[in-house]
Parts: C-alpha cells; sequence; structure tokens
C-alpha cells in the first residue's frame, strides 16, 4: 500500500501479534511506549496511521495521541482499550484527538478493516492538502512574478525573507511550514503600490529628506494599508 502504520505499546508480545495480524500488503512498525513511539515518528514518519495502546507507563495512549497529533497532524489515531478504560476513550474520541478507538484484545478482521478505514481518511486528508497548497502555490507565485517585474528590489527582498523563513520551520520542525513560507513570498507585496525610486532608496538605506515627508510615511505606512486585504489568511488550515 505504501502507507506506513505505527503500532505503540508497552508490551512487545503484544506488538509482535498486532503485525502478525496484518495483511502482507500492510507496511507496519513497532514502538515500545510513548517515547519510542514520539522517536519513531520523528526519525521514521510520516506515518498514516498510529495505534496505540491505553495504558502505558509514563504516558498513557491519551498523552501519546495527544502529541501526535501536534507532531503529525495528518496522522489518523487509534487507540487500543480495555473495556474498564472506555469511558476514558470515549472522552478523548469526543475531544477530536483520537479518530476511532477499539477493543483490547481485538480481533484480526476488525483491526484490518479499522487501519483500511484509517487510510482511506488519511489520503483523503493528504490529497484535500496537496490540491490547497499547490493551487494557492501557484497562485502566490504569479503574484511574486508580478513583483519581480514591477519592483525588483522588493522580489529580491521577499525571496530573502522565503529563504530565512524556510531554514527556520525546519530547524524548529514547524507543521504545515507552506503557510509560513506563502506569508514570506506575500509579505512585500504591498510595495507593488509605491514608487520603484521610493522602494529602492528605503531598501539601500537612502535618507529620505523632510521634502519627501509622504514619502517616509508611505514606507511605514505600507504594510498596515496591504495587510487587511490579507485576512483570508486566518481561514487557512495549520
Amino acid at each position: 500500500m505504501g502507507d506506513k502504520v505505527l503500532f505503540v505499546d508497552d508490551e512487545p508480545a503484544f506488538l509482535t501479534g498486532y503485525k502478525l495480524m496484518l495483511p502482507e500488503n500492510f507496511e507496519a512498525d513497532t514502538a515500545v511506549g510513548g517515547e519510542q513511539g514520539l522517536a519513531a515518528i520523528r526519525d521514521e514518519g510520516p506515518y498514516a496511521v498510529v495505534v496505540s495502546d491505553m495504558r502505558m507507563p509514563g504516558m498513557n495512549g491519551v498523552q501519546f495521541l495527544a502529541q501526535v497529533r501536534q507532531a503529525a497532524p495528518s496522522t489518523v489515531r487509534i487507540m487500543l482499550t480495555g473495556y474498564s478504560d472506555i469511558s476514558a476513550a470515549m472522552d478523548a474520541v469526543n475531544e477530536g484527538n483520537i479518530f476511532r478507538f477499539l477493543a483490547k484484545p481485538c480481533e484480526q478482521e476488525i483491526l484490518a478493516k479499522a487501519i483500511a478505514s484509517c487510510l482511506v481518511q488519511y489520503r483523503l486528508v493528504t490529497s484535500e492538502k496537496d490540491l490547497l497548497e499547490n493551487t494557492l502555490m501557484g497562485s502566490i507565485k504569479v503574484l511574486t512574478d508580478v513583483l519581480g517585474a514591477v519592483s525588483p528590489e522588493a522580489f529580491g527582498k521577499s525571496i530573502r525573507i522565503t529563504h530565512c523563513v524556510r531554514h527556520l520551520v525546519a530547524k524548529f520542525h514547524i507543521p504545515s511550514s507552506w503557510c509560513f513560507e506563502a506569508a514570506a513570498m506575500l509579505s512585500q507585496l504591498g510595495c507593488i503600490m509605491l514608487d520603484s525610486e521610493l522602494i529602492q532608496g528605503a531598501y539601500v538605506g537612502t535618507h529620505l529628506s523632510a521634502e519627501i515627508g509622504l514619502d517616509s510615511r508611505l514606507i511605514r505606512m505600507w504594510p498596515e494599508i496591504f495587510w487587511p486585504m490579507s485576512d483570508a489568511w486566518s481561514l487557512l488550515p495549520g
């Protein structure tokens, strides 16, 4: 299938059993406990589905899957729980942290069907995300090309800002990094409304005399003028 599944439990015997229960076309990894699970997501991910036991020492299933949600928002999460933990499991589902929970021990057919459903959900989420990102980033590329034609200085600054932002989001492993990159690419778009000589002078540090005080105020004000036009950013995911 190509989409990986991660099983997390504090008992290695259960992990071995889960892998044996899955059909051969499922690619599955295992981790003993929540800390190893998070390390696997960081080092071996992305995973389409993460299946976690509820009762684990140090970090229970709800706490672990909540961290999975932060580290890998697109990953679909399942929790395995005994009957005594069903109330806590239902609370976790209602809070939106977990996609589905299964009773432990879980029958082979039920587990396989649940994971198959999760894979469908994962592909749906990621395909919608890819469509949004590619379409939106294509539109932003057109806008920055216009900026490059009208104001090469502003375009060059937006490219430098984008490089810095790309480095920072990679350094700190920030999810949905494309949103930050898109914002950086658009950061100088408001300069398109200003005179090119004024932009060039401002970027190279030319002193703006009192005679062109209006131009000085425009340099300071253009982010305030432009940014209200981009309120749609608040509607974007991530």
